[in-house]
Order: C-alpha cells, then structure tokens, then sequence
C-alpha cells in the first residue's frame, strides 16, 4: 500500500501529465457502442457511455500510429473477441 509516499505522488502525476496530454489531443470522432465488424485508423474516438466488443467478434485497426479511445464507463472485450492489426498498426 503505497499511502501517500513518494511512488504514490508521482504516479498520481504521471496519471494527470498524461491525461492532459490526451485531453489536449484534439476531438474525437464518435463510434457507436458495438465494436464488432468495425475498421478505424490512427485517431481519437469515443463512447457517451459504454462500448463493446461481441464475443467472437473482431474490431480493426488499419494504419500506423496512434488509436486513442475515450470511453465514458467502460468497455468490454468479451470471450473469443478480438483486435486484428493490419496496415502496419502495432
């Protein structure tokens, strides 16, 4: 338990340079909560609320860079889903 401590405080400052890093990002582009059959490239996207990834289900990134997400509560990968990488995403 780290109360408080020196690797406490700075990782709650890791935590906030990061998110105003990705705040500062530039808008997102909104995807509907159902993730599977879906393609994207590089870029910020978001949910209101939730998102989900059905099982067996596979979403798609395409392209080299950076994929941010922005989800409201939460997301969910179910059993058997999966991310496919193509067009040099890593």
């Amino acid at each position: 338990v780290h109360s408080n401590d020196a690797a406490a405080i700075a990782a709650q400052g890791g935590v906030t340079a990061l998110y105003t890093l990705l705040a500062a990002a530039g808008p997102c582009t909104p995807l509907l909560p159902q993730l599977d059959g879906v393609t994207v490239s590089p870029g910020i996207y978001c949910f209101s609320t939730t998102a989900d990834l059905a099982a067996n289900g596979t979403l798609t990134l395409d392209g080299a860079g950076t994929y941010i997400f922005q989800v409201g509560s939460s997301i969910t990968a179910n059993p058997g889903s999966n991310i496919a990488l193509v067009g040099g995403a890593d």
